[in-house]
């Protein structure tokens, strides 16, 4: 699985919290389906390389409300326990959304691009500063097209 951290994170309400916090939580969304996600601190230490007693805490931290968290759900917390090692993430949901409503505009933007390429102009190729604009045909490309329809210097071939 894959997780998408957004960079509000680190400069919210979790502000000096610490690196087990980010650890933890990092970790959490990365593993996380559906909202759900298995946490075993013993596990979750091994795989960071560190001592057990740090991500048990912060596991319980992450537990707690926190008024001044973005998202409001469950009073901020980030996680609500369910089961010994079960968590429920509150705020999954949302940034799921997110992540998959740029995805689609995404989509949407290399299908608009594809599109206007079948035209008359072409597509820059993304770089810095180019937006996306349109461009005329290139020398190749206006030769292909006048070969295809048979088109010479001198007149139409045929």
């Amino acid at each position: 699985m894959y997780g998408k951290t957004f960079k509000a994170m680190y400069e919210g309400s979790m502000l000096g919290a610490g690196w087990p916090i980010f650890a933890v939580w990092n970790y959490a969304i990365a593993k996380a389906v559906k909202s759900y996600v298995e946490l075993n601190p013993r596990l979750i230490a091994l795989v960071i390389g560190c001592e057990e007693v740090p991500i048990g805490k912060a596991i319980e931290e992450l537990q707690k409300p926190d008024p001044e968290s973005r998202c409001q759900d469950h009073e901020g917390r980030r996680l609500v326990r369910e089961g010994q090692f079960l968590y429920f993430i509150p705020s999954w949901e949302k940034y799921h959304r997110v992540r998959s409503e740029e995805d689609r505009r995404e989509y949407q933007r290399n299908w608009a691009r594809k599109k206007k390429a079948k035209g008359k102009t072409t597509v820059a190729p993304d770089g810095p500063g180019d937006n996306g604009r349109l461009l005329p045909p290139t020398k190749r490309e206006l030769e292909g097209a006048e070969a295809l329809i048979g088109v010479q210097k001198g007149g139409v071939t045929g």
